[in-house]
């Protein structure tokens, strides 16, 4: 305005200093609304907190309580009265300030109320609790996703922290600062709002203290997690409203609009519709609206048009936002392999949902399946408005059907959030490589059999804790049910699990001894022990393991195995018995067969038996050759032995188990 003004040789036209005092104008009512939007979220956010305080305290603690209470909920609600209708920044900022001492009078009468000592003004508080805080604060920040620079000040100012709750206020200033960062970069990429919306948007959520506040269904949520469904949502209305108005660009140059005269009410009303549409999808100088006066944009234009032509419709009902928490929420629950589609495996989900307790899978179950049937039945309804012969549904039955989308949206959202599974990945990795550990010289030859057994115990619990976790393994009588514990509580567990399994593969020491040295790796030489090494048993698993390769022992012998591996191999026979039955009792054909041997799973198993056939392999072949070592010590023959009726079990186990799939 100032530079129109100014301007000289030549100097600014009407038009000019017209178009910038517009510009002035518009940019000054954006800038009220913000200010105006700010201070309502920070009021909201203030009520939600005394509300949730009130709320928390027994019968008689409220009787105490109450009249400040009171008091301070009718101060805010008056200052959100003043702030709806002020015409000056002062005016906003004095009503959102002037609740301050009935707010701070209430939060007091609260905490009176509980009983509560009032540290407010301590400067040194006990030393214990002090230190647990401060403990407690700094695992919070280790824990989060902060950057390293961030972490380490946080924690050096926690560790400066000289009143109780303090390194609270810290941790909870540091980690807002990471949340609120990273929700203004997702109203950023929010692509229909306007810059004004955006702008407004993220005003709120760097003017806010993100206090955590209960919502109506039970759940927690802070004033930035507000702001961001707020920005969805109307990010939502404006997509819809694009589409409405390319429809009604469209429908402006068709012989319907065009046959009526200047002055038509209907034609003045859609054109005043058409105008607002335009003016707040204008990305450069749109109003910050949100998501409801958006939509009364779009009643308004759809009704205008459908006042001149009933055949008219809308854009429908947008199911994006729906359909992508769907496809992704689909893939936390297991799911089993198709049969007819060899393309699509087993699932086995993910943590978050299969380690979550009873309760709140089956609530995030029943939010799945309902936004399921809400998006198929808006699908089918947007289908059925492109039919040429349906009818228009009116701005308040789209209205109504997108509310429905949008509601199981924000139920299945909430679902989610909801699972208190926990992140066992790290510890099911270290499982699967551990797993292999038994066929290492690291564990064959360690110093010490209490190590073995230690990292046989761990591998095991690790293993027991993802099953009870999941379901899949009942605890024992008179033993804690894992799966009724808290989400924290869960995690501990596995991170406890997780740690210990490292730490005692980590203390297996064992390696494959130097032929003819006379010791191995952690063993040394014991000039005490007899001279005379018993080869008694390895030469008898040699011969087990020769025998069985000898046709017709193939899957009987073992016998020197032990006795589980015989009942695997007498279990292998047996079943390839009744699966040659079988195959006889179906067909002699050729092509039954050929059906068996081509399907995935026999193959698989197959695979698995060629496996534990080479390990037999190499376990005989370096048996025997201890065996013919003269300077083989009673170690590593033991040690030898051990290797190679392992290696027989489980090839008698693979092979059981091929028959069985065969059978099946």
């Amino acid at each position: 305005m100032e530079d129109a003004l100014a301007k000289k040789d030549p100097a600014a036209t009407a038009e000019e200093i017209k178009n910038d005092l517009d510009a002035a104008k518009r940019q000054n009512a954006i800038n009220e609304q913000n200010a105006k939007n700010a201070g309502i979220a920070k009021l909201d956010a203030k009520k939600a907190e005394l509300d949730a305080a009130y709320k928390a305290l027994n019968d008689e603690q409220k009787a105490k309580a109450k009249d400040k209470y009171e008091a301070a909920t009718k101060a805010i609600d008056d200052a959100k009265n003043t702030v709806n209708s002020a015409t000056k920044p002062s005016e906003i900022k004095d009503a959102v300030d002037g609740v301050k001492t009935s707010f701070d009078d209430a939060n007091k009468a609260i905490e009176d109320a509980k009983g509560k000592r009032d540290i407010s003004q301590n400067t040194y508080d006990d030393q214990s609790v002090l230190n647990k805080e401060k403990e407690d604060q700094k695992k919070r920040i280790q824990d989060s996703d902060l950057p390293d620079a961030e972490k380490q000040k946080a924690i050096d100012d926690i560790n400066d922290a000289k009143k109780i709750g303090d390194p609270t206020a810290i941790a909870n200033r540091a980690l807002k600062a990471k949340k609120i960062e990273d929700a203004k970069k997702q109203i950023a990429a929010l692509d229909h709002l306007n810059n004004a919306q955006k702008e407004a948007f993220k005003k709120i959520i760097e003017d806010t203290d993100a206090s955590d506040h209960k919502n109506a269904d039970g759940t927690t949520s802070d004033d930035i997690d507000d702001a961001l469904a707020n920005a969805t949502a109307t990010d939502t209305a404006m997509a819809r409203l694009e589409k409405l108005k390319e429809i009604a660009d469209k429908f402006a140059k068709g012989d319907k609009y065009k046959g009526l005269q200047e002055g038509n009410e209907q034609k003045k009303a859609f054109d005043d519709a058409a105008t607002a549409a335009g003016a707040v999808l204008d990305k450069a100088n749109g109003d910050p609206k949100d998501a409801d006066q958006v939509n009364e944009l779009y009643k308004d234009l759809l009704k205008a048009m459908q006042a001149i032509d009933d055949k008219v419709k809308g854009a429908g009902v947008s199911t994006d936002l729906l359909q992508a928490e769907v496809d992704n929420d689909s893939k936390l629950k297991p799911t089993p392999a198709d049969p007819n589609d060899s393309t699509k495996p087993a699932t086995p989900g993910d943590p978050l949902y299969t380690t979550a307790s009873k309760e709140k899978k089956e609530a995030f179950d029943k939010a799945l399946s309902d936004a399921e049937a809400a998006l198929k039945k808006a699908k089918e309804d947007n289908e059925n408005d492109k039919n040429l012969d349906s009818t228009p549904r009116t701005p308040e039955q789209e209205a109504k059907d997108q509310q429905a989308v949008d509601d199981a949206l924000q139920k299945l959202e909430n679902a989610r959030k909801a699972l208190d599974g926990v992140d066992t990945k790290p510890l099911q990795d270290e499982i699967d490589k551990d797993s292999n550990v038994k066929n290492s010289d690291r564990y064959t030859y360690s110093t010490t059999t209490e190590k073995k057994t230690a990292f046989d115990k761990a591998l095991q619990d690790a293993k027991d804790l993802i099953d009870k976790l999941t379901g899949t393994k009942k605890a024992a009588a008179g033993e804690e049910d894992v799966t009724t514990k808290t989400q924290a509580e869960k995690q501990k567990l596995v991170d406890a699990a997780l740690a210990k399994l490292k730490a005692a593969e980590e203390a297996l020491d064992g390696k494959k001894p130097t032929p003819g040295s006379g010791s191995e790796a952690g063993y040394g030489v014991n000039d005490n022990a007899p001279t005379t090494v018993d080869k008694g048993e390895l030469n008898v698993q040699i011969q087990g393991a020769e025998s069985d390769s000898q046709p017709g022992n193939a899957d009987n012998g073992n016998a020197g195995a032990g006795v589980n591996s015989g009942n695997a191999g007498n279990a292998a026979n047996t079943n390839a018995a009744n699966a040659n039955a079988n195959n006889a009792n179906g067909a002699s054909s050729a092509a039954v067969n050929a059906a068996v041997e081509s399907n995935p799973a026999v193959k698989q198993a197959d695979a698995q038996v060629s496996k534990a056939q080479a390990a037999l392999d190499a376990a005989l072949a370096e048996a025997k050759k201890v065996a013919a070592d003269p300077n083989a010590t009673q170690a590593q023959v033991d040690a030898a032995a051990q290797k190679l009726s392992a290696a027989r079990k489980a090839l008698a186990a693979a092979k059981a188990h091929a028959a069985d799939v065969r059978a099946s």
